[in-house]
């Protein structure tokens, strides 16, 4: 009788477990989290990312092409950047799709990753003090329908998370964001041929004198100057608005 006592209670003990077990399987299935416990948050993505990974609505592909053979220093680098990736599907779900291949397996594979605009680069590495050359692969392909992004060399992390869903939304979205930048050059406008007469430059002072922030927005977004200096107003599909040089003193209370 007590074998059958024992033998029911162990039963309802492991009934009870694997109940545990499927309510547990359940709600993972409804709620996603990860807890990214490391000092700076290395493997966290931004809530910006996040939100726009939740709103895919079609797929699109990452096509990651690593080399199989990278020297130490770099497999921690593939290691981190698999892990990023795995952050990024669980965020997008099933309307991401994420494949991983070795460029360096047969030479179609790599005229075919070449033609994505991913370079083959040499990579140093050292092995019993002797300094040695390899070539190999550290690219991705983001692919949506026809279009398609490309990151063709991942070198570390410190701007991947950026550059990359930034990939993500220039390959996804049928059109940029226009960002506009606020006219400070006041002085008024003069036909180009009245200026060169007066040796006079008409080029917009705005654009020469924020030149690099122009070149680098212009990567990711229309750029646009924006000129209310005769009471015009600001288009209603600029999304965002640059207003360089707050203390400017040229600029009127209506700027």
């Amino acid at each position: 009788m007590k074998n059958l006592k024992y033998s029911s209670q162990s039963a309802a003990f492991i009934l009870i477990v694997l109940g545990f077990i499927a309510v547990i399987n359940y709600l993972s299935t409804k709620a996603f989290f990860r807890v990214d416990m490391t000092e700076n948050r290395v493997y966290s993505i931004s809530n910006a990312s996040k939100s726009f990974l939740k709103k895919l609505d079609d797929i699109v592909r990452i096509e990651v092409y690593f080399s199989k053979d990278l020297p130490p220093h770099l497999k921690k680098l593939e290691t981190d950047v698999r892990d990023l990736l795995s952050e990024y599907q669980a965020f997008a779900g099933k309307n991401l799709r994420i494949s991983y291949e070795d460029p360096a397996k047969d030479e179609e594979t790599k005229n075919k990753v070449r033609g994505l605009g991913i370079p083959e680069i040499q990579m140093q590495t050292f092995e019993k003090d002797k300094a040695q050359v390899s070539n190999g692969f550290l690219g991705i392909a983001v692919l949506y329908n026809a279009k398609k992004e490309v990151l063709p060399v991942v070198q570390d992390l410190r701007n991947f998370e950026y550059d990359l869903t930034m990939a993500i939304m220039k390959a996804f979205n049928s059109s940029m964001p226009k960002i506009g930048i606020l006219k400070t050059d006041t002085s008024a406008y003069l036909p180009e041929d009245v200026a060169r007469r007066m040796r006079i430059d008409a080029r917009d002072k705005t654009e020469e004198k924020y030149k690099p922030v122009y070149e680098g927005l212009r990567s990711y977004y229309q750029v646009q100057t924006i000129d209310i200096s005769e009471g015009q107003q600001i288009p209603s599909d600029i999304t965002t608005l640059i207003v360089p040089g707050g203390d400017d003193p040229s600029f009127t209370d209506r700027d």
